[in-house]
C-alpha cells in the first residue's frame, strides 16, 4: 500500500458529524466531481473501498444518487457549495481523498499536491492554504489545474490539517530515520521521542475539546483558556511554547504552568462527563 493509499484510508475512517461529513463531501466533490449535461455530478472511482465509502456518506446525508460500475452520479442542487465553515479541516480531508497525492516515503524528494479540474476552485483553495503560510505552488497538467508543496514541514503541517495524525506521525518518524540514515539529522533519539510525545499528547488534549464542544461543556472555562483549546486544535503539532506565543499575538499573557493547568482543567471537565457526574 502506498502512502498516499494509507492516508485516505485513515481520513475516510474518522468519526464525523453530519456537518463535518458535509463538509468532507463537499470537499470531495470540489475536488473530483465534474457535471454532465443537466448539471448533475459525477463521481468516478478506480478504487472501489473509496467508491463504497463515499455512498456510505452519501446515504448518511439522505442524498439521491445512481450508480453505475465505476461512478456515481449525485443529482443536481442537493449539495449547498456555500456552506459556512468555521473549520475547514473536514473541508481539506475531502479535498485530498478526492484528488490528493503524496510521494512515497522511500522517495528522495517530498511532494504533496491536490488538483481539481475548475480553475476558480482551485485559485481558492490556493489562497486559503497559503493564508496558512503553507507554501503551495499552482500548475495547469494534463487540463488539471495542481496545486503542489515540495517542503517537509510544510507537508506535516498539512497532514495534520486533515487530521491524519498517525500519517503525520508515520511521515515524520520516515523523515528522522532518512536523516539518520544520511548523517545529516539534526536531531536526537530524544528529540523523536519528544517528537512523538507531543503529537500523542496534543490528540489527547484536542479529543478533550472537541468532546467538551460538542458537549455543550465549555461555560466553566474563560475566553483565554478556550482561546487556548481553539489554537492547539488548529495546531496540533506545536508545543505549549509555541502555543503561549500565539496566545502572546492575541494578546493574551500566561506561563506554560498556567497553560497545562487551563488542559489538565479541561481533561478533569471530561473525564467527570464520561462518568455521569
Amino acid at each position: 500500500m502506498n502512502f498516499t493509499t494509507e492516508i485516505k484510508n485513515e481520513i475516510i475512517s474518522i468519526k464525523r458529524t453530519q456537518k463535518e461529513m458535509l463538509e468532507f463531501l463537499i470537499g470531495l466533490l470540489s475536488a473530483k466531481a465534474v457535471n454532465d449535461l443537466e448539471q448533475n455530478l459525477i463521481l468516478k472511482f478506480l478504487n472501489n473501498t473509496f467508491k463504497e465509502e463515499t455512498i456510505k456518506i452519501l446515504e448518511k446525508l439522505n442524498l439521491k444518487f445512481i450508480l453505475d460500475k465505476s461512478s456515481i452520479l449525485i443529482y443536481k442542487n442537493q449539495v449547498n457549495f456555500a456552506l459556512p465553515m468555521k473549520n475547514l479541516s473536514h473541508f481539506f480531508a475531502g479535498f485530498f481523498f478526492g484528488s490528493g497525492s503524496v510521494a512515497n516515503l522511500n522517495q528522495t524528494s517530498y511532494h504533496l499536491q491536490l488538483s481539481s479540474p475548475y480553475e476558480n476552485i482551485i485559485n481558492e483553495i490556493l489562497v486559503k492554504l497559503n493564508s496558512y503560510n503553507l507554501g503551495f505552488s499552482l500548475v495547469k497538467h494534463n487540463n488539471k489545474y495542481v496545486i503542489f508543496v515540495k517542503k517537509r514541514e510544510k507537508i506535516s503541517e498539512f497532514l495534520m490539517r486533515i487530521l491524519a495524525h498517525k500519517s503525520f506521525l508515520r511521515f515524520e518518524e520516515e523523515y528522522i530515520e532518512r536523516d539518520f540514515n544520511n548523517s545529516l539529522t539534526r536531531l536526537t533519539n530524544m528529540d523523536i521521542c519528544n517528537l512523538e510525545k507531543v503529537a500523542q499528547a496534543n490528540v489527547i488534549k484536542n479529543q478533550n475539546y472537541e468532546i467538551a464542544l460538542k458537549n455543550k461543556l465549555l461555560s466553566d472555562f474563560s475566553e483565554k483558556e478556550i482561546k487556548a483549546f481553539e489554537i492547539l486544535h488548529e495546531n496540533l503539532n506545536w508545543s505549549m511554547s509555541m502555543i503561549l506565543e500565539e496566545l502572546e499575538k492575541n494578546n493574551i499573557k500566561t506561563s506554560k504552568s498556567s497553560l497545562n493547568y487551563w488542559f489538565n482543567k479541561l481533561a478533569k471537565k471530561v473525564e467527570l462527563f464520561k462518568k455521569g457526574e
